[in-house]
């Protein structure tokens, strides 16, 4: 059984210091952590979350490389 923690859209827009409104946004746009759902209730897994930030970081990265 998986025991990675899965977290709320609040629970995940507290975590990353972001509004409701930017995750909706995200999504919208073709971006953001992938997520789930779980009845009616929409879900993001740790390792979802740590992969967009990730993606997020990378060209960061790349650009104080270059």
């Amino acid at each position: 059984m998986n025991s990675d923690p899965v977290y709320s859209i609040n629970e995940y827009c507290r975590r990353e210091k972001i509004s409701r409104a930017r995750l909706y946004k995200e999504w919208n746009e073709g971006r953001g952590p992938r997520s789930f759902y779980r009845g009616s209730h929409r879900l993001i897994t740790a390792e979802a979350a740590d992969e967009y930030r990730r993606q997020l970081e990378a060209p960061s990265t790349e650009a104080a490389s270059a």
